[in-house]
């Protein structure tokens, strides 16, 4: 694999100017450290079989964004951990009060099957589900009032519930930005490198 060519599928990419294939210039996008590393120890790239020798003010620039590159990629990978662990942290926490509500409900529910109240049939099993040996123990309570005397009727602590559907965290969180170097090059003559610059790899190229 040559340095900098465009045979290095998805860590660069070469591209011509405005004018197409006639055009004396291309660009080089790299989005990977190790490959800027290679060009650096070769000190050339290749563009289009162009081989163009990297002077000493080029090596300087593409070391200089090498490194803001670096620091950009793990700034936006530390803001995405951020705010991977944040969006965790909201589903532990809801998680934690669907359960308090869960055994609140259920807790009702046993109490009110106890003192021999009439109680919607889907209460009743979403407390079989909850724990089934409460709900033995409160229907043996009910079992103890007289089953004559006007019981009350209840409505459903659980209304027309919705499934608790699961949230893929990728749709709750901004995405990784990836960042790259960019270096234009002159194809005329033997080839020369006109500037390098770093930022978001989809605004390069």
């Amino acid at each position: 694999m040559e340095i900098g060519s465009v045979t290095s599928k998805g860590f660069f990419e070469a591209s011509r100017g405005q004018e197409g294939k006639n055009s004396s210039r291309a660009k080089i996008v790299f989005t990977s450290a190790a490959e800027i590393g290679k060009a650096l120890a070769a000190r050339k790239i290749n563009v289009d079989g162009v081989t163009i020798e990297l002077s000493d003010e080029a090596m300087q620039a593409l070391s200089r964004e090498r490194d803001q590159y670096l620091k950009d990629r793990d700034a936006e990978n530390a803001r995405y951990v951020a705010e991977f662990n944040s969006y965790v942290a909201r589903q532990q926490a809801e998680a934690g009060q669907d359960m308090a509500e869960d055994m609140a409900k259920a807790l009702e529910t046993a109490r009110r099957i106890a003192d021999g109240h009439i109680v919607p049939a889907v209460d009743e099993k979403k407390l079989m589900e909850y724990d089934f040996e409460l709900y033995q123990v409160a229907k043996s309570a009910a079992m103890l009032h007289d089953m004559e005397e006007k019981r009350k009727k209840d409505k459903t602590l659980y209304g027309e519930e919705e499934e608790r559907e699961y949230t893929d965290p990728e749709e709750e969180t901004t995405p990784v930005q990836k960042f790259g170097v960019e270096v234009e090059v002159s194809l005329e003559g033997a080839g020369e490198v006109t500037a390098v610059s770093e930022g978001p790899a989809d605004s390069l190229g």
